[in-house]
């Protein structure tokens, strides 16, 4: 195990149209970056 962040879990785009997250309890987040998209949480939806 390692005490770095993990980076970021993000839905992205017209394909997630639809999804659903349930009970979501994360730790150990930070942020990332996707082309010209930054996103500064560990949960992120965009689009």
């Amino acid at each position: 195990m390692t005490n770095e962040p993990f980076g970021i879990i993000t839905l992205l785009g017209d394909k997630t149209k639809g999804s659903q997250v349930n009970f979501l309890n994360i730790d150990g987040g930070s942020v990332g970056s996707h082309y010209n998209l930054n996103f500064s949480g560990m949960f992120s939806v965009h689009g």
